[in-house]
């Protein structure tokens, strides 16, 4: 390696260990942080008998949102959450946690590392995950999760 290129190499790399511009950037880019706190409250999932599961919870969000030339071109969240899932007179607490990534030039989504836990009341913790993104839609996991959910609210 030239010493030409040896010192491209080691001023790219300081500048990206120190947070510095880049020498090769080809456009500005600024990275924005963000955390809020946002109460929800909904549908969780449908039981196999028909009846419906609900939620109310508080989500803990970090957004982190890359902007090019003032447009923005990507957001990453990490949320993570807890609250109550009901069913008719039941309730129990839940907490989760998932991310999220978005491509804001072609709209594209991936959620992943998503995760719920349901403490029960016999001491027991139902875990589910494998959350994805299908059609730019947040969906549950596997059947397992969700009917074993419904048996320990009743149904």
């Amino acid at each position: 390696m030239k010493l030409s290129s040896i010192a491209v190499v080691l001023a790219a790399t300081t500048a990206a260990v120190t947070g510095l511009s880049s020498v090769a950037s080809a456009a500005e880019v600024e990275i924005v942080r963000e955390y809020r706190e946002v109460s929800g409250a909904g549908v969780f999932t449908t039981c196999a008998d028909g009846s419906t599961v609900t939620f109310v919870s508080t989500s803990y969000r970090d957004y982190t949102t890359w902007y090019r030339d003032g447009v923005a071109v990507r957001e990453h969240r990490h949320l993570s959450f807890d609250g109550t899932l009901t069913r008719g007179s039941e309730s129990l607490p839940y907490t989760g946690v998932w991310n999220r990534e978005q491509d804001l030039l072609t709209g594209d989504i991936t959620i992943t590392g998503g995760q719920y836990r349901v403490d029960l009341p016999s001491g027991g913790t139902l875990l589910g995950a494998g959350l994805r993104a299908e059609d730019n839609n947040f969906v549950g996991s596997d059947d397992r999760f969700v009917t074993d959910l419904c048996a320990a609210l009743g149904a």
